[in-house]
């Protein structure tokens, strides 16, 4: 018998349906794109939350010649004595001082975060440091010869308030970052980077352009308004996206009287915690440690060797010292994504770390001056050059992926405390690195 024909019969063959149609379409849906264009404003908000974690704080460091400035003051009594107390007392808070009031703050708010919800502790930092330096833009144009010692204390209340709002925040926005994937961690961390890398471009330009010291200070001030104004607008705009919102769930953003909210009022187990995410804990500690012990306090006073005036006196330490740190520090963290080690050789990882100590007598022996107990081994420039390009890099890529790797070692109910706990130890380090470069100067 003569089978019939399917065309002609008017049926449709298996393969022509509308379910197999639909499967073979190479287009990609509207809810796909939707969910990639939220996740990259998610992505986008993490770099920027991590840039807002030290480029304000940085804007301070780097205005140092603008405030020396302003409290120069000729016109008072036993001025030379009055001008090197105030600005040596501003040296020590813009050192060790904020550095023990963002460790101590580090402190109180890993032990109480799960009591504050997480949009109070994003928003608050990022308008009190908005606020004061709005209030510090304004005083660049105001002259301060007659209440000097008024603006010194006003300049000491703006350091701790802006390490203080700089520590919860930074707190803040690891441990969020810890409940969303690891790549949203890298971009924390790679905003960072970014930070670092913009104020020290910035102060070579400076140099090279602005040779006025209230201008320069303005500007500075201005962009650290206009980084943390555009941090609220993404920050605000990624509250919004669907695809943040369970994550935002999940850390408990809003304070409401839901049961998700309810679970995180409880008290973590903290030692349960750090008993899992000891390795990169400690590791991210101590490579801060070696940083800080070293960058800036001790290489800014390595001297180069070269006949060139202007790249000796002028440009040597804001290029060698800054730009190339904070250049090979921002391309470690960049390069993190590669995950090698991987977070199944922690120990690896931790024995990088350890290695990492070995900086110390290295730049120990560059042509640091002034010097009394040791020799120079090291003098010629290319070897800061190259000392200051191994610990930015190595700084970047293995302290990237101690933070990324840390929150994922616990259960996701506490990665946001796991966050907090990595953020903690790193404040932690750069503590210990503050003072353990006090104590290599003194030696040297």
């Amino acid at each position: 018998m003569e089978e019939p024909n399917l065309d002609t019969n008017g049926v449709e063959p298996y393969y022509a349906t509308d379910e197999l149609a639909t499967l073979l379409k190479p287009s990609v849906s509207k809810e796909d794109d939707d969910k990639s264009q939220n996740s990259g404003v998610t992505y986008v908000t993490f770099l920027l939350c991590g840039l807002c974690t030290v480029f304000p704080w940085n804007v301070f460091i780097t205005a140092k010649p603008y405030f020396d400035f302003k409290l120069d003051n000729n016109d008072t009594a036993n001025s030379n004595n009055i001008t090197h107390q105030y600005q040596d007392a501003l040296e020590v808070f813009f050192g060790i001082g904020s550095q023990v009031t963002g460790l101590l703050m580090q402190l109180i708010m890993t032990s109480v975060i799960h009591r504050i919800s997480l949009k109070i502790r994003m928003y608050i930092p990022l308008v009190g440091m908005l606020l004061i330096f709005l209030a510090t833009a304004i005083l660049t144009w105001i002259p301060v010869d007659d209440w000097v010692s008024l603006f010194f204390y006003f300049t000491v209340a703006s350091v701790i308030v802006i390490s203080v709002c700089a520590a919860i925040f930074q707190l803040s926005t690891f441990g969020l970052a810890g409940v969303f994937p690891k790549e949203f961690t890298h971009a924390t961390m790679i905003g960072q980077g970014v930070g670092g890398l913009a104020v020290s471009a910035f102060e070579i330009f400076v140099l090279l352009i602005i040779n006025q010291y209230v201008i320069s200070g303005f500007i500075y001030f201005l962009c650290a308004m206009a980084v943390i104004f555009v941090t609220i607008f993404f920050f605000d705009a990624m509250t919004r996206q669907a695809f943040a919102a369970p994550y935002l769930n999940d850390a408990a953003f809003e304070d409401s009287n839901n049961i998700q909210s309810d679970k995180h009022k409880s008290k973590p187990p903290f030692l349960k915690i750090f008993s899992k995410i000891y390795v990169p804990a400690i590791s991210v500690c101590l490579i801060f440690a070696v940083t800080l012990g070293n960058f800036p306090s001790v290489i800014s006073l390595i001297e180069s060797t070269s006949t060139n005036p202007q790249w000796r006196d002028t440009f040597f330490t804001p290029v060698v010292c800054f730009l190339f740190f904070n250049f090979w520090d921002f391309l470690g963290r960049t390069s993190s994504f590669l995950q090698i080690p991987s977070e199944k050789h922690m120990g690896i990882l931790a024995v990088l770390a350890i290695s990492r100590l070995a900086f110390y007598p290295l730049f120990a022996f560059c042509n640091i001056i002034p010097r009394d107990n040791t020799d120079v081994y090291f003098k010629h420039d290319a070897f800061p050059m190259v000392f200051v390009s191994l610990l930015g890099c190595s700084n970047g890529y293995l302290g990237s992926l101690c933070v990324m790797y840390g929150p994922k070692l616990v259960e996701p109910e506490h990665q946001e405390t796991a966050g907090a706990i990595m953020s903690f130890f790193l404040v932690l380090g750069l503590a210990i690195g503050s003072v353990s470069a006090l104590i290599v100067i003194n030696i040297i």
